[in-house]
């Protein structure tokens, strides 16, 4: 029998070529951090729940965990089946959030979005097959007594009892018409256990089983199940978002013909061209190379606070707000290293000026305009197009028959990490692995 070891995505980019994949995240504004010098960032104080200095959990010892005085670390030892939930005392609809949590043997916990869908946290190390009852599972739904839905984990990265580890969740909540009537289910958009994805894209129909609530809302609090069993929290930090977005008005571009390296050399020049345009988009250039388009306009912030600008280009480009310089990415050539710059802008209307200068060949044809601000997810400014889908080389497969099949290449650990020496293993027992030949991993 024959099975072919078919490398992942990640794998295959980096085979045939040394360039990372085109797949740029910006979250670089500060989350905020939930204060654990005490309860009051919670509604309420249960008895079951206290602020630590120090954990420790003995992983030969079933459901226990001891703690010492101190801050900065939250502490729940329900005695049997008696402990209360916790709830933090904001609410939040779209979601980032993400902790540590430190499990004791044979424990169960949960983190509850909206206090209505829940990340399982359960004792799950050492689990050859996981469920959605495991260590990271998005829990089943629960109606007429009887159990439905749930998701398990794509794999089990549970640490041992005793060992931190640390959980990241991009929620979405559920969408609301306006007569309140739901027309989108909450969404998972990405679950992360200790650095290994375990859920993308999972909807949820309505609240899992043990949730606080039973219907569904735009906003609820984030609850820390404690009636289950020990478990201690820290890090806790999260970004809530909104539907407002920055808007644009009264666009206007000109386009230079010829080969730009500053911004300065514009001024003193008439332009090719000029209009009016509804987006900024590199497509005004109409020509591939050796140009510069400059765009300008009112941008309107829909509330006060500190922005994240960046800009991906293949080519030079300045981006100004208000007269103020917020960023000079002279170096770009690749969509993939953006310039970035920070700004406060008030609520209301702020001129902007763009300017992308494209000299020569680049890595690849683009203009993005991406950016984060107060409960704003990161966001596009740029029109869809201006952006080409990138397609991918095809499948480097390789066949396993009898023996072990071995395909040295580079990997993408995550999207920042690019690892050089590794090989690609395919066993023929349809077991397919790839090792970190430099740390043996």
């Amino acid at each position: 029998m024959r099975y072919s070891l078919i490398c992942l995505l990640a794998f295959i980019i980096s085979c045939t070529t040394s360039e990372k994949p085109h797949n740029f995240t910006l979250t670089q504004l500060p989350s905020q951090k939930v204060s654990l010098t005490d309860l009051s960032a919670f509604k309420e104080s249960p008895a079951n729940w206290q602020i630590a200095g120090s954990v420790y959990a003995d992983r030969h010892q079933e459901r226990a965990i001891e703690s010492e005085l101190g801050t900065g670390i939250l502490v729940n030892s329900p005695q049997e089946s008696t402990g209360k939930n916790l709830f933090t005392a904001f609410e939040h609809g779209d979601l980032d959030v993400e902790l540590e949590f430190m499990m004791a043997t044979s424990s169960n916990s949960g983190v509850y979005l909206q206090g209505r869908y829940e990340v399982q946290l359960l004792d799950s190390w050492g689990e050859d097959s996981v469920r959605f009852a495991d260590c990271g599972g998005i829990y089943q739904r629960w109606q007429n007594e009887q159990g439905f839905g749930g998701v398990p984990p794509r794999t089990n990265a549970c640490y041992a009892p005793g060992l931190w580890q640390h959980l990241s969740v991009k929620f979405e909540a559920p969408r609301f018409d306006a007569q309140g009537k739901k027309v989108r289910d909450a969404l998972f958009r990405k679950v992360v256990l200790n650095g290994v994805v375990i859920h993308e894209n999972v909807s949820v129909s309505g609240p899992t089983r043990a949730a606080a609530f039973d219907d569904e809302q735009a906003l609820g609090p984030l609850m820390l199940q404690g009636d289950h069993g020990p478990v201690a929290f820290r890090n806790i930090r999260y970004k809530r978002y909104g539907a407002e977005k920055i808007t644009f008005s009264n666009i206007e571009y000109e386009f230079y013909e010829g080969k730009f390296l500053t911004a300065d050399t514009l001024t003193a020049l008439e332009p090719t061209r000029s209009g009016q345009s509804d987006s900024v988009s590199y497509h005004l250039a109409q020509q591939p190379q050796e140009y510069a388009l400059i765009f300008s306009g009112t941008l309107t912030a829909p509330t006060s606070g500190d922005y994240l600008m960046a800009l991906r280009t293949a080519g030079a480009s300045w981006l100004w707000i208000d007269n103020q310089e917020v960023v000079d990415h002279t170096q770009g050539q690749r969509l993939d290293e953006p310039g970035y710059g920070e700004v406060h802008l008030d609520q209301g209307e702020h001129s902007f000026k763009l300017i992308f200068s494209k000299p020569g060949q680049g890595w690849w044809q683009g203009l993005a305009w991406e950016y984060e601000g107060p409960e704003i997810p990161v966001t596009a400014l740029h029109a869809p197009g201006s952006v080409p889908i990138q397609k991918p080389p095809p499948p480097h497969v390789v066949e396993v028959s009898s023996e072990p099949a071995l395909q040295r290449g580079f990997w993408w650990l995550d999207e920042e990490t690019k690892k050089t020496h590794t090989i690609a293993v395919g066993l023929p027992s349809a077991v397919n692995y790839v090792y970190d030949l430099r740390n043996g991993a």
